[in-house]
């Protein structure tokens, strides 16, 4: 049994080298900069945000209520081994939204990223999305909002993602599948582009064979 991070799937999708790396025990908290820069970032506009989601959502329906910094787990029952993935998303908001004067509940999710592509988290929010559907049972709407400037705090775009299916499982269990094929060795990592290496952590840099 394995227990990563939900944030290996962004390894996954940016340099699989790094998520093997991360797969390792002893470097599975240390965040890259990406994600250091966006955890700083997030600790500061969390509550304005929060404000902020409310407020525009009542505009259009009921909010039952918005949790911040919410835990979320999914687990993957693989051919060799079972992973286990625990995050945190960044928002949750309890909403009935008015459709032709009846309302209907979902859960709008919301992760906000510094990474400009939204492909570098996609595999992760449908993750929290699959976890959020399968713990309250209400569909999920996932968001990813894309901060150009966390210090003139702007937003360049918002992006709804799309589940392959009801639960999003297709995807999440490729992506698994993968990292699961790529820990027991059965594969080897793609070479990632040598730009994304100063984005590592130092110590993944360092045990990084690619890097050297």
């Amino acid at each position: 049994m394995v227990w990563l991070p939900m944030k290996v799937l962004d390894d996954l999708s940016i340099c699989e080298q790094r998520a093997i790396l991360r797969a390792e025990t002893q470097l599975s908290a240390k965040p890259t900069v990406h994600q250091e820069l966006g955890k700083e970032w997030w600790s500061r506009k969390r509550s304005a945000y929060g404000k902020l989601m409310r407020s525009v959502l009542r505009s259009r329906g009921i909010v039952h209520d918005v949790w911040l910094e919410h835990p979320l787990g999914l687990a993957y029952d693989g051919r060799t081994v079972q992973i286990n993935l625990s995050g945190l998303v960044d928002a949750l908001a309890f909403y009935s939204i008015e459709c032709k004067g009846e309302y209907v509940p979902l859960v709008l999710l919301f992760e906000f990223t510094l990474h400009r592509e939204v492909s570098d988290v996609a595999s992760r929010v449908v993750a929290y999305s699959s976890a959020t559907y399968t713990r309250y049972g209400f569909p999920t709407v996932p968001v990813v909002v894309v901060v150009k400037d966390p210090d003139e705090d702007l937003v360049e775009k918002a992006v709804l993602l799309m589940n392959e299916d009801k639960l999003g499982v297709s995807h999440i269990n490729t992506k698994v599948g993968r990292l699961e094929e790529l820990l027991s060795g059965s594969v080897k990592p793609r070479r990632a582009p040598r730009s994304v290496c100063p984005w590592c952590d130092t110590e993944l840099r360092r045990r990084c064979e690619y890097y050297k």
